[in-house]
């Protein structure tokens, strides 16, 4: 293309999410108003991981803009928006985007009170029940916990390296999928297997 950016359109959340877990993609455009959920749903799903995050919606107000913030995106823009403009805004963020991490080793399933915990094919399945799905952001933050459970993931380092992007003060989007992610470890575990929260630090992974 003119703009020097090859885009791969997807119009379903969940074939999005799931294209983004295999594709190398640098940048991501969501444009909020075309899919079914909750602005923050959409936003926590979706797989950070060194990539820069774009939103377009219509509602762009200030507590749209904050929220899209919070939550991990880099920056937000009403619709309709002009090629030009959002073409200029994606060269700006891809020159503010870290290197690409290197890749590492998938980290292989672990037991863990009889829960198989499995970050690399992103579930939670308990003795005898039903397996439970998790996010990218969800999974990847259990992966850096199983890596060496004796060490407290800092906040900094899981925005960085799970969400992909440098935490701003007071923005809350670890503390909420860390949240989310309690719950499911809880509920597959019968609450054996707690997530931590370490006072102005981040989270530790306890059984």
């Amino acid at each position: 293309m003119q703009s020097g950016y090859q885009p791969n359109l997807i119009d379903d959340l969940n074939d999005f999410c799931a294209a983004l877990e295999q594709a190398p993609a640098r940048v991501v455009v969501l444009d909020l108003d075309w899919a079914a959920g909750s602005a923050p749903e959409m936003l926590r799903r979706i797989p950070g991981r060194g990539r820069g995050l774009v939103v377009l919606s219509r509602q762009a107000g200030e507590a749209e803009r904050v929220a899209s913030l919070e939550l991990g995106a880099d920056d937000h823009l009403p619709l309709p928006v002009s090629p030009r403009e959002l073409v200029a805004r994606l060269r700006a963020l891809s020159r503010r985007l870290p290197a690409p991490p290197a890749t590492s080793e998938p980290l292989p399933p672990r037991m863990a009170m009889g829960v198989l915990l499995d970050p690399a094919r992103q579930r939670l399945v308990p003795p005898g029940g039903s397996e439970i799905h998790l996010t990218g952001a969800e999974a990847g933050l259990l992966a850096m916990m199983l890596r060496d459970p004796s060490l407290t993931a800092e906040r900094d380092m899981i925005a960085e390296h799970v969400l992909g992007y440098r935490r701003r003060p007071q923005q809350r989007g670890v503390d909420q999928f860390a949240s989310s992610l309690r719950q499911k470890l809880e509920q597959s575990s019968n609450g054996a297997i707690q997530l931590l929260a370490v006072r102005g630090r981040g989270y530790r992974l306890v059984w």
